[in-house]
């Protein structure tokens, strides 16, 4: 457990330490400005783990040959719902 706390840790340092790198460079700025504005910036940023997991669910599923039907039962949910988390039109919450 404790290793896992430290390796935990010394990743968050790491991205803290690119993070500031990245600040630093410019390319935060350019970036929010190409995206239209900080706003913009921040709500791509945001939904960036959704596209991910929308996009995940949709690979795991057809690589082991699953219909969307199947999924939405072993997730407990409706098929409408499961196809929605894959295309991201309304997408999971975790918390």
């Amino acid at each position: 457990m404790r290793q896992r706390l430290s390796a935990l840790r010394e990743h968050k340092r790491r991205a803290y330490e690119q993070y500031v790198a990245l600040a630093d460079s410019g390319h935060l700025e350019r970036a929010a400005a190409t995206a239209g504005g900080q706003e913009a910036f921040d709500a791509a940023t945001t939904a960036m783990p959704d596209d991910a997991r929308g996009w995940r669910l949709a690979e795991m599923r057809t690589r082991r040959g699953m219909t969307q039907e199947q999924v939405a039962i072993q997730m407990g949910v409706s098929v409408a719902r499961a196809s929605q988390i894959e295309s991201t039109t309304f997408p999971l919450r975790t918390s």
